[in-house]
């Protein structure tokens, strides 16, 4: 039987606030506090917003300025960060045991009393404008943008977590405190706290941090994603020397067959041995960089395999990863390759116990996009997998609405 993970006890607040405890055997503690918004609750006009109000809730609260935050966090042996997705933004902090108070404390005045100072906004929106201009720099960066563009066209989806220079640019101070109010509230919100501490102590600050807070969150309904067939190729030059490809298919969203998808992606490309991996990069020597990315949330999700080869070397690069594709879609797959897999899944799960704050993190992620009890049941749903699901799921996936992006050197 495979081990099972000690599970986090569930609170809920009066007024709705969820909170995850987990004690673990460990030197310090890990504490996150997920917002159920991200990129795909936004409207087209106000792309990256929610990447804005991540950064600018850090330019000080109504009680302490930013070197204040930062300070307390860090004299008392922590560090404080922050990101957003398309689903959810998350806040974290990693703490020594004694010092779990001023982590906690910290990250609720960030999330509750926001001060948006002008000055600080204007100067955090400078530098989100640079990591926008940076994405057309990166060929990296700017294969996978332009993959998921076209993969989703003008679903929330598609766009850019980081908006666009002019919608950034068009964002206010008002602008800012408006989504933060119509969105983090208690409803939308996960404490969870993993590592060293007292769960009796924990509770009773967190209750007081939190318990007063008021508002209800009133939710977008996301449009479906587009399901006609589709076959794109993406291709834009640059001053490089090598290739950037990607090749990527929509793939189960938050769903039933979320497990399943993930141990496609495993055989596929997301471990060292993995199928287009190991062909890539051992047998053929074609790029060393490969990476499988498989993200999804309510309604969406998406595969996507990303190589960097030689410029002449692209065409081959791209058959190797539809040949693969097309493999698993046919019904390749052994029993023993896919308990392999499992056993390499299960073993993540396992390694997230030996770190608190990423542990905190990823049971506020999985609380948020796959509900209650989400980061158990990512767990216990593995062993209902079967190959014939892993097939079933490439074969729906992998044949249609292919894009191929690619960023190749001026000819």
């Amino acid at each position: 039987m495979p081990p099972v993970s000690p599970q986090p006890e569930s609170i809920v607040l009066d007024n709705g606030l969820r909170v995850l405890l987990l004690p673990t055997r460990a030197h310090t503690v890990g504490i996150a506090i997920g917002i159920d918004v991200g990129s795909v609750h936004e409207t087209p006009g106000q792309a990256g917003i929610a990447h804005a109000v991540e950064h600018c809730v850090f330019r000080g609260t109504r009680s302490r300025s930013p070197f204040e935050l930062t300070a307390s966090v860090e004299r008392a042996g922590g560090m404080l960060n922050a990101w957003t997705v398309e689903e959810n933004t998350v806040f974290y902090a990693s703490m020594p045991p004694q010092g779990w108070q001023k982590g906690l404390d910290a990250l609720a005045d960030i999330v509750i009393s926001p001060a948006f100072p002008e000055k600080g906004v204007e100067r955090e929106l400078a530098v989100i404008l640079e990591e926008v201009s940076s994405v057309d720099d990166d060929p990296a960066e700017l294969v996978w943008h332009n993959a998921l563009g076209a993969l989703y066209g003008d679903h929330p989806a598609g766009r850019d977590v980081l908006g666009t220079a002019a919608t950034v640019r068009r964002l206010k101070t008002e602008d800012l405190a408006a989504f933060h109010a119509e969105n983090y509230t208690p409803d939308s919100m996960v404490v969870s706290i993993a590592g060293s501490f007292s769960k009796h102590d924990v509770q009773e600050r967190i209750t007081r941090l939190f318990g007063d807070l008021g508002g209800k969150r009133t939710r977008r309904t996301l449009p479906p994603p587009p399901q006609s067939p589709l076959r794109d190729n993406i291709e834009v030059r640059r001053e490089l020397t090598q290739a950037h490809v990607v090749v990527a298919h929509p793939f189960p969203s938050a769903s039933d067959r979320l497990h399943a998808a993930r141990c496609a992606m495993a055989v596929l490309a997301g471990r060292d041995i993995s199928r287009i991996r190991w062909e890539v990069r051992e047998q053929r020597g074609l790029s060393y960089a490969v990476d499988g990315e498989y993200g999804f949330g309510a309604g969406w999700g998406y595969m996507g395999v990303y190589l960097a080869p030689e410029a002449q070397r692209a065409t081959e690069a791209v058959d190797v990863i539809r040949r693969e594709l097309a493999r698993l879609a046919a019904g390749e797959l052994e029993q023993r390759e896919l308990d392999e897999v499992l056993t390499w899944i299960r073993a993540l799960h396992l390694r997230e116990l030996e770190s608190p704050t990423e542990l905190a993190v990823r049971m506020a992620g999985d609380e948020l996009v796959l509900g209650e009890n989400g980061w158990i049941l990512r767990q216990q749903r593995l062993d209902e997998v079967g190959v014939e699901d892993v097939v079933a799921v490439a074969s729906d996936h992998l044949r249609d609405r292919e894009v191929v992006s690619r960023v190749l050197p001026l000819k």
